[in-house]
């Protein structure tokens, strides 16, 4: 099954609760090992924060589509480096 898939038979809200789950389960597992992630903490919750545009219906502005890209990105970054630490 395809991402287009799995997304095409659920709701706005309901694809909303599975990304901060997602996020929820990132936070959990690092705590869990009791890892040090005050830099991805940042970044988990400035993404956590703009669920308040999507569930509102709001778009994002090319800029901040942008901006809401790039600290996925760092995000990625450090939980790339945090996996190095205790791979």
């Amino acid at each position: 099954m395809t991402k287009k898939n799995v997304l095409k038979n659920k709701t706005k809200d309901e694809i909303i609760d599975d990304y901060l789950k997602a996020l929820d389960e990132i936070e959990e597992e690092l705590k869990a090992k009791n890892l040090e992630f005050k830099k991805l903490g940042g970044y988990l919750s400035y993404l956590k924060n703009i669920k308040d545009g999507m569930q509102k219906g709001k778009g994002f502005t090319k800029k901040e589509s942008e901006y809401i890209l790039i600290h996925a990105v760092y995000a990625i970054e450090e939980i790339y480096k945090i996996i190095e630490k205790i791979g």
